[in-house]
């Protein structure tokens, strides 16, 4: 589910969206380009994501960008960008 706080109102409310979503996931790393939400990592239940997901944020429709065949670290995650490039740093644990 993808909410939106509104600063008048003071409220949250819920974004209908289309399109392939992600599973109801924690600990992503969400990233914020231009009219996108790009969305990877985290985990469900079960298993660690590996799906890069984009959500166009004009018409609130999901896509699968691709799959990273990576181990995927768990622990901490923070992220942060410039124009040119993405940084993800992880705090995990000795397993990795």
């Amino acid at each position: 589910m993808l909410t939106r706080y509104d600063d008048a109102s003071r409220d949250w409310f819920k974004i209908n969206t289309y399109g392939i979503r992600p599973d109801p996931l924690v600990g992503v790393i969400p990233l914020v380009l231009d009219e996108m939400l790009i969305v990877f990592g985290g985990f469900n239940e079960d298993y660690p994501n590996t799906n890069v997901y984009e959500l166009d944020l004009l018409t609130n429709t999901w896509t699968i960008l691709g799959v990273l065949n990576i181990k995927m670290p768990t622990g901490i995650r923070k992220f942060f960008a410039n124009n040119k490039r993405q940084y993800a740093f992880y705090s995990f644990n000795s397993n990795f």
